[in-house]
């Protein structure tokens, strides 16, 4: 057996104890599919990302999940970016990424921020039942704010926001992730958003957690980066506008019910009606590790 190196970052957090969890490998010689597969399954975190070399862009950067792989994931890009900067691996202010979803631009500051420019925002409407859907996160369809609209949303995987009316409604929630395949019939492997207005803090614009999608093999992401992505572009069409040419931005909270908070920033800007999404946070390293192979 050989033995293959991975590092540990916890993402949107400055400790080691909270945030979203990320193993990063950065691939020396190529493995096929099913071995990262299954590497991701030991490790067993949400999502591990593999780093390799490529000709035309940057870097190409897969996400695995324990038991599928995933097109996109935020967190883990940006643990991967950040692993690239620790390492030495590049200095460069600005990067391109190769993913599944496409490419995705990076930008790095003079501290050493890393920006994720994100695609740009489609959405979609819910059309199946909300009572059925209200019962696969073990809560009242009476719950959900009819105010706002159940849509998917994606800038480069799919999710759903499900927009709730109380903050104190997400600790009895308890996701059934292997019924969402049923419920979410224009896109059975989405994910399930549900958001807020309320916070816990009064920095904080939004609130929400995140439910797995059904062929993952994980329940919960702690706190998640391309889905604060879409929470925030469905912030500005359906809650507070802005105008083209302006921007803003704000930080979303995550993660307190698994007891792993953390807190993303989200950038927004409109160019000639076109929304651009950005999201940044902190990235903690945790520690060097290996596993036989």
């Amino acid at each position: 057996m050989n033995s293959l190196d991975w590092t540990h970052y916890q993402v949107f957090t400055t400790t080691k104890d909270k945030g979203n969890p990320a193993a990063v490998i950065n691939l020396l010689k190529p493995l096929a599919t099913k071995e990262q597969q299954a590497i991701a399954k030991k490790i067993n975190f949400n999502e591990t990302i593999f780093i390799s070399k490529n000709s035309t862009v940057d870097f190409s950067f897969r996400f695995f999940a324990p038991e599928s792989e995933m097109d996109f994931c935020g967190h883990a890009l940006l643990a991967g970016v950040r692993y690239l900067l620790d390492e030495k691996i590049t200095d460069k202010s600005s990067l391109n990424i190769e993913t599944k979803a496409g490419i995705v631009p990076i930008s790095i500051d003079s501290v050493g921020k890393i920006t994720m420019y994100q695609h740009p925002p489609i959405f979609q409407k819910f059309e199946s039942s909300i009572e059925e859907l209200a019962n696969v996160m073990n809560i009242s369809a009476d719950d959900i704010d009819s105010t706002y609209p159940i849509c998917y949303g994606s800038t480069g995987t799919w999710t759903l926001i499900v927009p709730i009316k109380k903050i104190e409604t997400f600790k009895k929630m308890i996701p059934q992730n292997k019924e969402f395949i049923h419920i979410l019939k224009d896109f059975p492997n989405a994910s399930i958003h549900p958001i807020c207005l309320e916070t816990k803090t009064k920095e904080a614009l939004m609130y929400s957690r995140h439910f797995s999608g059904a062929l993952t093999g994980s329940v919960e992401d702690s706190v998640t980066g391309s889905a604060s992505g879409v929470m925030g572009a469905y912030y500005e069409k359906y809650v507070a506008p802005i105008q083209s040419g302006e921007t803003t931005s704000f930080l979303v909270e995550q993660g307190y019910e698994v007891k792993k908070e953390g807190f993303v920033q989200v950038q927004l800007k409109k160019d000639n009606e076109q929304l651009h999404v950005s999201i940044s946070g902190d990235i903690t390293f945790v520690s060097k590790n290996n596993i036989l192979i």
